[in-house]
């Protein structure tokens, strides 16, 4: 489809779009359970079932931080219990409507846990990840994690749906985002996940990861579609499960940063440039028609994001922090991060079914109007290229008289010298001729012989003079005859070239 004012399906969506009544970011906070090696006072956070927690701190001017959210979770909760609020998502994928659920708190404060579930067996941080073991136990070694929960959902929608004749197909692709460079996992030539050491987490993500899932249904022959439209339709959309590298402060790693570990330094620099760029992008939208521009372009998650964030998409925030004291400043940070985020109003309508028909000869015409346009411009560069070959042959053609010319006037010119140096050969023959008859006559007219010139002698040594005077003149003329031609010469080549 080349263009909305064409298309009604892009007419259509644009209309559902402005009809659908706008909805908030729902946020839901999760608490990790307290770690053994990181317990702190058992009052540092409280939280008031279902949607209120309070951050308490113990600073002579410092008063308590308390938020609502559309759900908050205590470390009892398992991930079953936190998928509860992740499925609907899920559904709306299923339905047609681009979903995504990212997960956003402190280094160490169980996201990657929360959408990806526990680590390898026999992992030492698989403990640390799930909590302490008494917790762990509790749930029911379940910490299967949001992603592989929502395949398997979408899986068993893919039987009832084949059941009912429609086709599901899904792909998907497992970017990540490591220094401003965005690579893809799943790729045989990509890179391996950035993880490090920090003083909060032991194996901490040092990069963002964007798992895409790309459902694609489609009605079988004889079927209902899923768009409702008739038959032979079919219905796009993504979901998005996001995992952010932590955030945290430089101090917080002074650790690390003591070692002088320069890559280090700058993970951390290119995540906080990240996160305050996703952080200014929600603070924009969540103040709505006070602030038109939103910088979506101030780094690379943010345009990753920028459909979930301010388009039609249902989206879902994950918050996760930590109960510890030390981790007081950052679970504030968080939950203000929260707090905006769920003033950020979006409109999550379903993509638009395309009809297989209609699209299939929609790109026909498209490819057969594209190949109508290229044979004319063949047409075209191949008449271009033969009125520049005539023109060449033309301009050959013409040099080559011009040179034939110019070799027949050189040619004419050289013989015209040539009889004139020849004629002048013959007078200088006849001139030496008459000074030997001058020469001879004076021999026998010297006293010596004890004769004159005589008469003769005289009339000889006259016309001896008279015939020298002729051939210095013409041998003048010539060439000041030659000089006029060569100089007309020049000119004509001057004006040829």
């Amino acid at each position: 489809m080349e263009g909305n004012a064409s298309d009604p399906l892009a007419d259509d969506e644009d209309d559902v779009a402005s009809k659908a009544s706008a909805e908030p970011i729902r946020v839901v906070v999760r608490v990790r359970p307290p770690l053994d090696d990181r317990a702190g006072p058992a009052s540092q956070l409280s939280i008031q079932p279902p949607n209120s927690i309070c951050v308490h701190r113990g600073g002579r001017h410092q008063g308590d931080v308390e938020a609502q959210f559309d759900a908050v979770l205590g470390f009892e909760s398992s991930q079953r219990s936190v998928y509860q609020h992740v499925a609907p998502a899920v559904d709306a994928a299923l339905a047609g409507i681009n979903a995504t659920v990212f997960a956003y708190g402190q280094t160490g404060s169980g996201k990657t846990y929360t959408l990806f579930g526990g680590l390898l067996p026999g992992d030492p941080q698989a403990r640390a990840d799930v909590g302490s073991s008494e917790w762990a136990a509790s749930t029911g070694g379940m910490s299967e994690g949001m992603a592989a929960r929502a395949l398997r959902h979408i899986f068993d929608r893919a039987d009832a749906l084949a059941a009912e004749g429609t086709r599901l197909a899904l792909s998907c692709s497992f970017l990540e985002v490591y220094n401003e460079h965005v690579s893809d996992l799943l790729l045989p030539s990509g890179a391996k996940a950035a993880w490090g050491t920090s003083d909060m987490n032991q194996r901490s993500s040092r990069s963002h990861a964007v798992l895409q899932l790309t459902l694609e249904q489609a009605s079988l022959a004889g079927s209902p579609s899923p768009g409702g439209r008739g038959a032979n339709r079919t219905v796009c959309a993504k979901l998005n499960l996001v995992d952010l590298a932590g955030s945290e402060r430089m101090a917080s790693e002074s650790g690390n940063a003591a070692l002088g570990e320069q890559q280090h330094k700058r993970e951390m620099v290119a995540i906080n440039k990240s996160l305050s760029a996703l952080a200014n992008c929600i603070s924009a939208l969540a103040q709505g028609g006070k602030r038109s521009h939103v910088p979506y372009r101030d780094s690379v998650l943010t345009r990753l994001l920028q459909a979930s964030l301010g388009g039609h998409s249902r989206t879902l925030l994950l918050a996760t922090v930590a109960p510890s004291d030390k981790c007081a400043d950052e679970t504030i940070s968080t939950l203000r991060f929260a707090d905006r985020a769920k003033h950020v109003m979006l409109r999550a309508v379903p993509n638009a079914p395309a009809d297989l028909g209609e699209t299939l000869q929609q790109q026909r015409r498209r490819f057969e109007s594209r190949i109508e346009r290229l044979q004319q411009q063949v047409l075209g560069l191949k008449e271009m290229l033969a009125r520049r070959d005539r023109e060449m042959h033309e301009k050959d053609m013409h040099e080559r008289e011009l040179r034939e010319r110019d070799w027949r006037e050189g040619r004419e010119g050289r013989e015209g010298w040539r009889g004139a140096l020849a004629g002048r050969g013959d007078e200088s023959a006849r001139a030496r001729q008459l000074r030997a008859m001058v020469s001879d006559a004076a021999t026998l007219s010297s006293p010596e012989r004890g004769g004159g010139l005589g008469a003769a002698g005289e009339r000889a040594l006259e016309i001896e003079r008279e015939r020298a005077a002729v051939a210095s003149e013409n041998e003048a003329r010539l060439r000041t005859a030659l000089s006029e031609v060569m100089t007309e010469l020049e000119r004509e080549r001057s004006e040829r070239r």
